[in-house]
């Protein structure tokens, strides 16, 4: 299967897990190895300068919400537009960080349109593909506006994609 890396997975009606109910979710990485992505319509209740607090002693003057990126434990992760620290190009003029230095310095960029994630969404080999085949998921082009829209355009677009594909089976 050709790499999904940058698009986004919508969830379909179908899809009854939980941890991905009405979620959007970016790939970070895609390979025949397994696939990696975060939710980008979670945020928590959680000030980003909070949970740096828990991970790093440098004081964080940063304002906004802690995004939940899915089930799977792993470093803090952030979508922005530094490309001298981005770490894999997402979309054009978005990068994704998971480095500790990297994270560090971006922590640094208050006012910025930096979005940052704990937990992540995982697959092993193949998984994601069955998933694809079973239409659990809907696969759109992403860009910009959708990585940093507010998460309640999200629920505008999840709905609408959701009678559609509600419709279309209906019509069959």
């Amino acid at each position: 299967m050709q790499s999904l890396q940058g698009r986004i997975l919508v969830s379909s009606p179908h899809l009854l897990d939980p941890n991905f109910f009405q979620t959007a979710v970016l790939l970070v990485h895609h390979t025949d190895d397994g696939a990696l992505g975060l939710i980008l319509n979670r945020p928590t209740e959680v000030p980003v300068g909070d949970a740096w607090e828990k991970i790093s002693e440098t004081p964080c003057h940063r304002s906004g919400t802690l995004f939940h990126g899915g089930p799977c434990d792993g470093p803090m992760m952030v979508l922005h537009r530094h490309e001298s620290v981005g770490e894999i190009e997402m979309l054009p003029g978005i990068h994704f960080s998971a480095e500790q230095e990297h994270v560090a310095w971006l922590i640094e960029q208050d006012g910025d349109s930096s979005r940052f994630f704990v937990g992540n969404s995982g697959w092993a080999p193949g998984q994601l593909e069955q998933e694809l085949e079973t239409g659990a998921w809907i696969v759109i082009d992403g860009t910009s506006e959708h990585v940093f829209c507010d998460a309640d355009r999200w629920i505008e677009v999840l709905e609408r994609i959701a009678r559609m594909t509600t419709k279309d089976a209906s019509s069959n």
